[in-house]
């Protein structure tokens, strides 16, 4: 019998409510309920000072006859009560008019959008903000900008072409006063994720949607409502047409939440992720041994991932493919043979699909290949030196057992004694490291030069007695002098 994942979403189809619960809602007949008050008991006083800037500039742009909103997420996270994107403004005058109004008040202006209608206004001791005509699209051809932008006189026109009804809320400070016609407050309230309009015009329009739609629900911890979460089933091949560097970017997004598990969870639910990264989809139907994991191979993968920092984005990434070799592999004694090696040789292709550069792809290549290492009972100053020497780069090894205590306890079951082990092996590598010992010909007390001077012409010969002299430092740090190590020359030149 299959066992539930330790981390799923639950999508629930959510009825709206008859009655209007809160100010500018959509209400009968089409029309738009009007009251004030709608911060309640955040208040103005508590407004971030990106929020306070933004209110000068609508004060501004409201003395002139011209509308002005805050728009977007910032309008989500103050009603959530949290800190989040930065202030965004939209208006119903033109980019040419905002140029205008705010150049002849001592503003700075800069140009970021021009064909969007964004004007960017600055001044000494204020965050930029981005004032943006209202605007409607037509249709995406190529899935990401909109064959046609058309600038409006009305909010309700640039609001509809917006992805969430959480997104899709306009708030004006100096009223204190919120638009919201698809019902984006109600949905908060009821921790819901739900496309505006239709879901499917939404995704095909734009299908990065979905994959925000998804960070969305795993960074807030809501649902998804029923109808936008089949849509997103339904749609998830429309991916196939983005550029991968806006997968990749909108993945590592998710990586940076707090918990990516539930995320990790959804992608694959919703066959999102068999369009990017197969090879961790397919981990779900992976079984492994009771007795050393909790969880299947997909389960333990994502909350090894949640295990790592998330301010280590590209190492929750390796994490996330450190097992893809599992899927080729057999679960029975030994359990999963060499499947370190299996999930590099995999890796390569993830690598090439997403286009990672070449410092990302060594990084990554480093930590799968590596991440059964350094677990020995017997791990000792000596053989922190030898793994040393054969690292790519030293300065990867606290990752790689940040890496391996995440891997411990993403297996469901917490051994004492092997994250005491990782605490050994951090400790020997900071040992290691703070005290200088030699682990690499660089860190011996000769160099080339050296050794040519006693004789030697310049030949892979060098380099061989390097290797002698290493191993030998290797050892017994306390070889690395310079007396010893041109008499080692001496003996070893002397028997060619």
């Amino acid at each position: 019998m299959p066992r539930k994942s330790p981390i799923r979403h639950r999508v629930m189809m959510h009825k709206r409510q008859g009655k209007i619960v809160q100010s500018f809602e959509r209400g009968k007949g089409n029309r738009i309920q009007r009251s004030k008050s709608v911060t309640t008991n955040l208040q103005k006083s508590t407004l971030r000072g990106e929020f306070k800037d933004g209110k000068k500039l609508i004060k501004i742009l409201n003395s002139l006859g011209f509308e002005g909103y805050i728009v977007g997420g910032s309008v989500r996270d103050l009603i959530l009560g949290r800190v989040g994107d930065d202030v965004d403004i939209a208006t119903n005058a033109t980019p040419d008019q905002v140029k205008k109004i705010f150049s002849e008040r001592g503003y700075g202006i800069a140009l970021v959008g021009e064909k969007f209608g964004t004007v960017l206004v600055y001044k000494k001791g204020m965050e930029p903000i981005e004032i943006t005509t209202y605007r409607s699209e037509g249709k995406y051809t190529d899935s990401r900008h909109p064959d046609e932008v058309r600038f409006e006189k009305d909010l309700r026109k640039d609001l509809a072409r917006r992805d969430l009804t959480i997104n899709s809320m306009a708030y004006n400070p100096v009223t204190d006063e919120l638009i919201d016609p698809y019902g984006g407050r109600n949905d908060i309230k009821n921790k819901l994720i739900r496309a505006v309009g239709n879901p499917d015009h939404r995704f095909t329009e734009d299908p990065l949607r979905m994959l925000r739609t998804v960070r969305f629900a795993g960074r807030l911890g809501f649902n998804i409502e029923k109808d936008t979460y089949n849509s997103m089933k339904r749609n998830s091949g429309e991916l196939d047409w983005l550029p991968v560097e806006r997968v990749k970017t909108e993945l590592f997004k998710i990586l940076e939440q707090d918990d990516p598990a539930s995320s990790l969870q959804i992608l694959a639910d919703t066959k999102l992720m068999d369009r990017f990264l197969p090879e961790v989809s397919n981990l779900q139907n992976i079984e492994q041994p009771q007795r050393y994991h909790k969880y299947n191979v997909f389960e333990h993968t994502i909350n090894t991932v949640s295990a790592v920092s998330k301010n280590k984005p590209l190492l929750r990434f390796a994490a996330l493919v450190h097992d893809i070799g599992k899927e080729r592999m057999r679960s029975e004694s030994p359990f999963f043979p060499m499947h370190a090696k299996a999930s590099v040789d995999r890796f390569e292709e993830i690598s090439d699909r997403l286009k990672l550069s070449n410092d990302e792809r060594n990084y990554v290549r480093f930590m799968v290949e590596k991440h059964m290492n350094l677990r020995q009972a017997d791990l000792n100053e000596r053989s922190m030196r030898g793994f040393l020497n054969k690292s790519l780069n030293a300065d990867w090894v606290p990752d790689l057992i940040h890496l391996i205590r995440a891997d411990i306890k993403g297996t469901g079951y917490t051994s004492r004694a092997a994250l005491s082990g990782m605490d050994r092996a951090e400790g020997l590598y900071h040992k290691v490291i703070n005290e200088k010992q030699p682990f690499s010909k660089k860190d011996l007390k000769i160099s080339g030069h050296d050794i040519m001077s006693l004789g030697v012409p310049p030949s892979r010969k060098i380099g061989e007695i390097q290797n002698v002299l290493l191993s030998e430092v290797l050892n017994d740090p306390r070889l690395n002098t310079k007396k010893y190590l041109l008499k080692r020359v001496k003996e070893l030149s002397s028997r060619a």
